[in-house]
């Protein structure tokens, strides 16, 4: 019966994706093959091991996880990080990671993800009631951008803390993101080569929301890159 057992069989593509920081034009290629190669590299390549950006800090990138976790009351392996610190380059542009890159963190915790749906709730109440304004109409703007985008992440299980401002009445963004301010500044206290210009997080629902926005983003990246 042994005898009869078919190998794993290895899409070409993937199996040229040799290491964790992988060549750029490679990566492309890999992302052409289906979805199930795009959900493959969202699970192993963008969702677990160490960033480039760490590659010689590991411990360091764990310590930013311990802590995030503790500040934010969950477990650090629900954390990651994303964006070219994962990778060593723009998933977009192929840039090469540098100095004064951003960091591209998330978070997957359905309870999170559930205060922030909430707290974005409030925030649209309050805005279209008038309790709060935007102070000009560049920030109107992207009130009412923020107000369209917010609504559909949310549907779609994820959910970025910049779309809600930071004010004391939305006591998680306000929280997170000056989680995100303090943790940029405490990163550039450390001798590592790639220090970030500045944090953001998105939130996920759950791993199947992560793995298919994120497989999604890959499959838009090949289409524009085909084009």
């Amino acid at each position: 019966m042994l005898n009869k057992l078919q190998p794993f069989i290895i899409p070409k593509s993937l199996a040229d994706l040799d290491g964790p920081y992988p060549d750029y034009s490679l990566f492309l290629e890999a992302l052409k093959e289906n979805r199930r190669s795009r959900e493959s590299i969202a699970r192993l390549w963008i969702s677990e091991g160490i960033p480039y950006a760490f590659k010689d800090f590991p411990a360091l990138y764990e310590e930013i996880r311990r802590w995030l976790g503790y500040k934010l009351e969950i477990s650090p392996k629900q954390i990651s990080l994303t964006g070219s610190a994962r990778l060593g380059f723009s998933l977009h542009l192929g840039k090469k990671l540098g100095s004064n890159s951003d960091y591209d963190w998330f978070v997957v915790d359905e309870n999170l993800f559930s205060n922030l749906d909430k707290e974005f709730s409030i925030w649209l109440n309050d805005y279209e009631s008038n309790k709060v304004a935007p102070k000009n109409s560049t920030e109107q703007r992207f009130w009412d951008e923020n107000l369209i985008v917010g609504k559909r992440n949310l549907h779609y299980g994820f959910f970025d803390t910049n779309k809600v401002p930071s004010y004391p009445e939305y006591k998680n963004v306000s929280k997170i993101n000056n989680l995100m301010s303090i943790l940029v500044a405490k990163i550039k206290q450390n001798e590592i080569e790639f220090k970030p210009k500045k944090s953001s997080i998105r939130i996920y629902k759950d791993w199947c929301s992560a793995i298919g926005q994120i497989s999604l983003n890959l499959n838009w990246i090949s289409e524009n890159k085909s084009s």
